[in-house]
């Protein structure tokens, strides 16, 4: 049994070495692209961090669809809280499909969209509320160590997403989009794939345990 285990862990542990790398080397080619971008400023606008339909936002599409992947194989073989996990499911892929598809930025419509500089932060805040509340059952039945790395790759990608977000509307209103605002805006995308990342870590190690609700 100690063999069978330790053989697992090492069966493991390689593919995930070789995603940690794929990632890092990904990351790092889109940062080093978008530092090349901030000093050219609008002439290679499409490859910075904060521009859309480009690179980085299909990585971060993809990263977020790997994770709904993810989610959906555990929700196959869930033995009870199903509903939950195929809700989850449809989250990251919601996630995935923004990325590509930059659907929160057709929140600015809504009540409460002109309180803040980028209209759809408090739209896309009380619908983000909304599916916490549904899937909360579904979260607290999760064991310690998936409720765990789930959170802190829910809230690394809120603080990139929202948070510095937020402060980078701000900054915008006072300053516009010059090189301290794309600074922000290249801590706030690799926050956001941070999230993604280990959102995806947290899952491909839970996906090798007995699902239990």
């Amino acid at each position: 049994m100690a063999e069978d285990r330790r053989g697992a862990e090492l069966s493991l542990a390689l593919p995930m070495r070789g995603v940690a790398v794929t990632f890092a080397v990904a990351v790092a080619l889109l940062n080093a692209a978008n530092a090349v971008a901030i000093g050219a400023l609008d002439e290679l606008v499409y490859f910075r961090l904060d521009s859309e339909a480009n690179p980085s936002t299909w990585f971060s599409s993809v990263l977020w669809l790997v994770a709904a992947a993810l989610l959906a194989g555990r929700a196959v073989r869930a033995t009870a809280q199903r509903a939950g996990w195929w809700g989850a499911t449809a989250f990251a892929a919601a996630l995935s499909m923004d990325e590509t598809a930059s659907m929160h930025e057709r929140l600015s419509f809504l009540p409460g969209a002109d309180l803040l500089p980028f209209g759809w932060v408090i739209p896309a805040g009380v619908i983000g509320a909304a599916v916490a509340a549904v899937l909360a059952p579904w979260f607290r039945s999760l064991d310690r160590r998936l409720q765990g790395g789930l959170a802190i790759a829910l809230v690394t990608t809120v603080i990139g997403a929202v948070g510095i977000e937020t402060v980078a509307g701000f900054y915008v209103e006072d300053h516009g989009r010059d090189r301290a605002y794309l600074v922000l805006a290249t801590v706030e995308e690799n926050l956001e794939l941070a999230g993604a990342a280990l959102a995806i870590t947290t899952l491909a190690r839970a996906g090798r345990e007995p699902v239990s609700p």
